[in-house]
């Protein structure tokens, strides 16, 4: 692996530049599963930005499963990028520059119509986890990390309950794609509140089998997801 991969960034982004260039050397095959990366001193001086800014590229690549930092290793490319949910369709999205009215487009056709499917075949064990991931969506009010960890994995459990690996692969890359755009504009504890809500009505449809009534519900909470941020993105671009 030759050091003169890492080029000098000249904008203003560096975080996202550094996950878009590693990324980008991944899908090229010029880094490949396994590899160590340069240590973040190495790749800082390289990419001519800070180490901080290196850790908060690295954080992203990690969330989409590109990457992992192995304690008192380094930073190596994920050995299972083969297998990962990425490939193929997923790897595609993640090359692009996609916005978050991408994502909400996608899993606005997707997710409404597989919460109406799990209302139809969900079984007893499939209901049991949903309900776990609403009781800890619930006792991480007030931290917002734990709180989309909750989230998402209530998306899987109701991708997993329909039986569909293909559609399931789906929603697992969407949800890692989206993980960053969640980390980084974070919820307020009202906002959270709300969605405990929303997603106690798509559990409370799913589990008395009302498909209409999980698809309306799921829709509801998508668009709300949207709306809310839509507007943590205005306020970010504003301060």
């Amino acid at each position: 692996m030759s050091e003169s991969l890492f080029d000098q960034l000249d904008k203003t982004t560096f975080p996202q530049q550094v996950s878009d260039r590693i990324r980008s050397l991944i899908a090229e095959q010029h880094l490949v599963p396994g590899d160590r990366l340069p240590s973040e001193r190495a790749m800082a001086e390289q990419f001519g930005v800070s180490r901080s800014s290196i850790r908060e590229g690295i954080k992203l690549l990690a969330a989409q499963g590109l990457v992992e930092t192995r304690t008192g290793d380094g930073i190596y490319v994920t050995d299972d990028l083969e297998h990962s949910v990425l490939q193929p369709l997923t790897w595609a999205i993640s090359m692009m520059d996609a916005d978050y009215d991408v994502f909400f487009e996608a899993r606005m056709i997707l997710e409404p119509a597989l919460a109406a499917l799990a209302a139809i075949r969900a079984t007893e064990n499939d209901m049991k986890r949903m309900q776990a991931t609403i009781d800890r969506l619930e006792a991480s009010l007030g931290d917002s990390e734990k709180a989309i960890v909750a989230d998402m994995d209530f998306h899987l459990v109701i991708a997993n309950s329909i039986g569909n690996e293909i559609l399931c692969e789906f929603i697992v890359g969407l949800q890692r794609l989206l993980r960053p755009f969640l980390i980084n504009k974070p919820l307020d504890i009202e906002a959270q509140k709300l969605a405990l809500i929303e997603h106690k009505e798509i559990f409370e449809a799913i589990k008395n089998h009302n498909a209409p009534v999980a698809r309306a519900a799921m829709r509801k909470s998508i668009a709300k997801d949207f709306d809310t941020q839509q507007l943590m993105l205005a306020i970010g671009e504003e301060s």
